[in-house]
């Protein structure tokens, strides 16, 4: 065994990188080209009051979970799939299992969470109580918005969304704000009720409001629904929308055909190949049953 004695860490990093070049500059032997590995598209992860489901094209969809309250927000984060909703706490969807603190508590809320967040490597939630969360490090309750001083005390925020390296939420139905730092933006007009949902999609911020759909910044209306819209989702290039009327592609105002003949669809969310791949694996005997309950 060879001991570099007196030899410091700056002066051994130098002699790994040397003779890192040396081999790199070697002759290396004819291979056989490798078949290039094509990435898949990003899955749609759906909810349809209580059931959780993969939307398959032209295929039946695959049904994930069930929880026994409805599912109001779905959200990937660092390879995993979460939910929340009425049952008050949030889920790891495809482990079926309630987060949970260090000490084995389940991680609850005083009422129905409507948002799940990822951004900047945070999981965020909010929803039908007082502020905005995050899990620390211990996985215990942190409210972003917990400050007399700012008067946030008793907001409610029905939805987040991280948009150009910021997150966002809506307070008294229609005031924008920058959720970190509490700046308050603008107020969106035009709103007859109050935001339901925020999405970024293509660099740009949109939003629901009962049952239209605009560009948040500039109040353009792209989209209105014969029914309420529940959830706003960037996926694969394109805005989609779900809400009492089923499934649409915002823009062209396709019909997206899922596998259920219940139109409430109350949450979306792209999820990337790895996880479409591990729902796929273990995706079980499906009841399809369920597909025609009303």
């Amino acid at each position: 065994m060879t001991i570099n004695k007196g030899k410091t860490n700056e002066e051994l990093v130098q002699k790994y990188l040397a003779r890192k070049k040396v081999r790199e500059q070697e002759p290396k032997p004819i291979e056989e080209p490798l078949e290039e590995k094509v990435e898949g598209e990003n899955g749609l992860v759906y909810a349809v009051d209580k059931i959780i489901a993969l939307f398959r094209e032209g295929q039946d969809d695959i049904i994930i979970t069930e929880r026994d309250n409805f599912v109001n927000a779905i959200c990937a984060y660092r390879g995993i799939l979460y939910d929340a909703g009425d049952d008050q706490t949030i889920f790891i969807t495809q482990a079926n299992a309630p987060i949970k603190t260090l000490q084995g508590d389940v991680v609850t809320r005083s009422r129905g969470i409507q948002s799940l967040c990822a951004h900047r490597g945070v999981l965020f939630d909010s929803g039908n109580y007082s502020g905005v969360y995050t899990l620390a490090t211990d996985t215990s309750a942190v409210n972003v918005l917990n400050s007399k001083q700012r008067g946030t005390e008793d907001k409610h925020v029905l939805t987040l969304c991280s948009h150009n390296k910021r997150l966002h939420h809506v307070e008294n139905g229609k005031d924008l704000y920058c959720t970190i730092g509490h700046d308050f933006i603008q107020t969106i007009e035009p709103c007859e009720s109050f935001v339901t949902n925020l999405c970024s999609h293509n660099g740009e911020l949109y939003h629901a409001e009962t049952k239209s759909i605009y560009k948040t910044l500039t109040g353009e209306k792209i989209a209105e629904r014969e029914g309420w819209v529940r959830a706003l989702c960037s996926h694969n290039g394109e805005l989609y929308d779900g809400g009492d009327y089923g499934m649409r592609e915002t823009r062209s105002n396709r019909i997206v055909n899922y596998s259920f003949v219940k139109p409430y669809v109350r949450a979306m969310c792209s999820v990337p190949p790895e996880i479409v791949d591990e729902i796929t694996f273990r995706a079980g005997k499906q009841d399809k049953s369920k597909f025609y309950e009303r």
